[in-house]
């Protein structure tokens, strides 16, 4: 037995002691003497789980290949950086990683508290998740796992080339650390205490920030190496349905606050939004549905697929059970108006809720015809098709929102006028496009309306940055969604050079090809054979705006390019060499290359989304869940 196991088991029992002083109960009396020990039992399962996940990171920096996780998944060459990003690569490390970010939760949540259900329940989850990650063996050996190995490998197989990229670091650690900072919102809406709200407050809106930002630094590595900052892909769209159903919690925990009818549907909501995190968590990692992300696969997780189904159970019969003895709550309505602020954050609500739910069913479609076997599978299209309309109409009661109440019939006025104006002068040829940039115009014209009566007002700086921060995030979703918009106006073409020092006009640029060299050595991937373009990019005034390589990276069967990216203000020019190329007997060389208008405003609305919550983050607030909530 390795030592990263003694570490695992030995975790697994101090927290099982724990989660056994914790729990108030007549059968577990004879503890009772070691009931004041319990913080350091839980201290005691931290510090074990916390050796068991250094002991692997250190396997992987000094390429112990005699452990079978490292074989699979890091080489000799491979950078420290990237071993680090190793570790939660595969369902193993993965499954660690995300355990010790919810024992980690757990300790906080005993320290800070001394009393509430919630403690347990977050323990109970990390206990199940600790017996997964157990059964799935990340300190198994090379030999015990290949039978027909006779010696520890001098080598490992490498990281898969996809991953060995920057954007590794960031991206599944933003992800799993949202999941797992979810798990208190589960609980306290599982308990709903007088204060719940309040516990889980600061947690829910630290996941927004985080599992936000994770998608975004995921898309800025799609858009890198699969030539899209967003794809259809299994692993990106649960993700996104998570998200949206997290941000549909905000919305309904803020209503909650101002004690409007939201008492039913709020903790609701937040049940449901950890149960699809863990169902994300398997679509991520089990490899069941074909996807781009399927970079390694185990076969424990079935075991993640009925937990999922048993809390959604427990939590839809949850639902029902509150639902009955809250009728009156289901009934009642905003006596204010039709565009009031409670029916405008319920309508919000729901179409948050809708759209989150298209990807599920689209999702679960998929799943099932997978498991099955049917060879089908879910078009794009449904998604794009589903939430198009879904989001058309979020933007309009965005733009709502953002509008003084004695005011908002002259914004929808105003929104209506802009359709018209759009698809009756028919301005972008397309008409979803026209319908598209009108309401994209009227929320963001109404979200700087709002943004600029706040900053004129008398209050403190901090508390004008506070009142304009859920305004400053729906700015940010409408230029995004233009820059999105701009996107699809892209110019593609395949070029041919015939000699070096040639120039093609593509768009509003020249690529010159400076020079080839095939193959070259690659310092991070083993036994690889790589090519090199070298290509200056010129505005068509003739002046030079960079220069750099493209490489054509062949790995066995496997090929990946990394493309050559300019960033430009308006346009980014992406030049893909695609490792066609000979310089004797004939000269010839192929290169796509794709001049992409708005990803530089996609960045920015995606950074106004995520800046847009710090200022309500940092709101000091004894009762928010977490320090200077």
């Amino acid at each position: 037995m390795n030592l990263g196991d003694v570490f695992l088991y030995l975790s697994f029992l101090s927290g099982l002691l724990s989660l056994m002083l914790l729990w108030d109960s007549p059968k577990l009396e004879f503890l009772s003497a070691l009931k004041p020990y319990r913080r350091w039992t839980l201290r005691i399962s931290a510090a074990f789980l916390s050796l068991a996940v250094a002991l692997l990171v250190y396997y992987f920096l000094v390429s112990d290949f005699s452990i079978n996780y490292v074989y699979s998944y890091s080489s000799l060459d491979l950078p420290p950086i990237y071993k680090l990003s190793a570790l939660w690569t595969g369902e193993e490390g993965s499954m660690l990683f995300f355990t010790l970010g919810l024992v980690l939760i757990a300790v906080y949540m005993v320290e800070k508290y001394e009393d509430g259900v919630e403690r347990p329940i977050i323990l109970s989850l990390t206990l199940l998740f600790l017996l997964l990650t157990i059964l799935l063996g990340p300190f198994d050996t090379t030999l015990q796992s290949n039978p027909r190995m006779t010696e520890i490998p001098p080598d490992g197989l490498g990281l898969n080339p996809l991953l060995v990229n920057i954007w590794m670091v960031f991206h599944p650690p933003g992800i799993f650390i949202g999941y797992a900072l979810m798990s208190v919102v589960f609980a306290s809406a599982i308990v709903q205490s007088p204060d719940w709200e309040s516990k889980c407050r600061g947690f829910a809106r630290m996941a927004w920030l985080i599992l936000g930002a994770g998608i975004i630094s995921g898309c800025i590595w799609s858009y890198e190496v699969w030539e899209s900052y967003w794809i259809w892909d299994p692993a990106f769209t649960s993700s996104l349905m998570v998200w949206l159903m997290l941000t549909s919690y905000l919305h309904t925990a803020a209503r909650f606050r101002k004690s409007w009818d939201l008492s039913f549907l709020s903790p609701s909501v937040g049940l449901i939004s950890f149960v699809i995190a863990l169902y994300s968590i398997y679509i991520i990692r089990s490899g069941t549905i074909q996807s781009v992300h399927s970079f390694g696969q185990g076969g424990e997780t079935m075991l993640l697929l009925y937990l999922v189904m048993v809390l959604f159970i427990i939590s839809i019969g949850l639902i029902i059970k509150r639902g009955l003895e809250k009728k009156e709550d289901l009934k009642s309505s905003d006596p204010q108006g039709l565009l009031s602020d409670g029916n405008l954050f319920l309508v919000t609500t729901v179409i948050l809720l809708l759209l989150s739910t298209v990807l599920f069913t689209g999702l679960s479609y998929s799943l099932i015809l997978d498991i099955f076997g049917s060879g089908l599978a879910i078009s794009i299209e449904l998604f794009n098709d589903w939430s198009y309309p879904l989001t058309v109409l979020l933007l309009v009661v965005m733009g709502l929102c953002m509008i003084d109440a004695r005011y908002r019939r002259i914004g929808l006025i105003f929104a209506a006028a802009l359709l018209l104006v759009f698809v009756g002068l028919d301005v972008t040829q397309d008409r979803y496009d026209n319908i598209s940039v009108a309401v994209i115009i009227f929320a963001g014209v109404t979200g700087l309306y709002r943004i600029t009566r706040i900053a004129i007002t008398t209050v403190s700086p901090m508390a004008r940055l506070r009142r304009a921060s859920p305004h400053l995030i729906h700015l940010g979703i409408a230029i995004m969604l233009m820059g999105v918009l701009m996107s699809t106006y892209y110019t593609s073409d395949t070029i041919y050079f015939r000699s070096f020092n040639e120039k093609k006009i593509v768009g509003d640029f020249e690529i010159e090809l400076l020079n080839l060299a095939f193959p070259v050595q690659h310092e991070h991937f083993t036994a690889t054979l790589t090519k090199r373009g070298t290509y200056n990019i010129y505005q068509k005034n003739g002046s030079i705006v960079a220069t750099g390589d493209a490489l054509f990276i062949e790995k066995g069967e496997e090929y990946i390019t990394r493309p050559f990216i300019y960033n430009g203000l308006l346009s980014d020019v992406r030049i893909t060499y695609q490792g066609i190329g000979t310089t004797t007997p004939v000269f010839i060389s192929f290169a796509n290359i794709q001049v992409v208008p708005g990803m530089t405003v996609i960045w920015i609305g995606c950074l106004v989304i995520l800046t847009g919550i710090l200022p309500i983050l940092i709101r000091k607030n004894k009762m928010s869940g977490l320090p200077g909530r």
